[in-house]
C-alpha cells in the first residue's frame, strides 16, 4: 500500500482535535506539512504536533513534492480552488464537510480529481453515529413504508459576533 503523505490546508479546531490525530495514529500515513494563511501561527501548529513543514500558502502546499495526498479543513467557500488546485497537482484529496457551496463545484471538483487520476473524499462522519446507521436500516427496510419527506433540526452554539472565528457561517456567500 502507497503511504499517503498528507499536507493539511488549514489548522482550526476540527484539525486541531480530529484530524491531525487520526493522520498521525493511520497505518501508512504521515503528516508532512501544514498550511494556515497566518505564517506564526502554522508554525506554532506545526511544531505543537512535530511537523517538520509549514508555510502560508495553500498554492505551494498543493506543489510540494513530498506530498501525494492534501486534506482540506478550510471553510466551504475555500473548497472548491483548493480541492481542484490539489488534484492538478496530482494530490489525492480529502475534503472537510459540506463538500463546497453549490453542486456546479461540486461537479467541477469531482471531474478534475477524475481527469487527474486522483481520489476525492469527503470528510463526513456522522454516517458512522449508531442512530444513523439504525435510521438507515428503518429506511432500506422498508418498515415504515416509503419516506417522502423528512425534518431534522440540529442546534449549536457559536459565537455570532463580527470577528470570531466561525462568523463566516452567517455569511451566504461564504456558508
Amino acid at each position: 500500500m502507497e503511504t499517503l503523505q498528507w499536507g493539511l490546508i488549514g489548522c482550526g479546531d476540527i484539525a486541531k482535535k480530529s484530524v491531525v490525530p487520526a493522520i498521525q495514529e493511520a497505518e501508512d500515513s504521515k503528516l508532512v506539512s501544514v498550511t494556515r494563511a497566518d505564517s506564526s501561527k502554522a508554525e506554532s501548529f506545526a511544531k505543537e504536533f512535530g511537523i517538520g513543514k509549514w508555510t502560508a500558502s495553500w498554492k505551494e502546499l498543493v506543489r510540494d513534492k513530498d506530498i501525494n495526498s492534501i486534506y482540506v479543513a478550510t471553510p466551504v467557500y475555500l473548497h472548491a480552488e483548493q480541492t481542484i488546485a490539489a488534484a492538478e497537482n496530482g494530490k489525492h484529496v480529502l475534503c472537510e464537510k459540506p463538500m463546497a457551496l453549490n453542486t456546479a463545484e461540486c461537479t467541477k471538483m469531482i471531474d478534475a480529481c477524475k481527469t487527474n487520476g486522483v481520489k476525492l473524499g469527503i470528510a463526513y462522519y456522522r454516517h458512522l453515529f449508531s442512530p444513523i446507521i439504525r435510521i438507515k436500516e428503518i429506511l432500506t427496510s422498508g418498515e415504515i413504508g416509503q419516506v417522502t419527506h423528512l425534518q431534522a433540526n440540529n442546534f449549536e452554539y457559536f459565537n455570532l459576533s463580527p470577528g470570531a472565528p466561525r462568523y463566516w457561517f452567517l455569511q451566504k456567500e461564504l456558508s
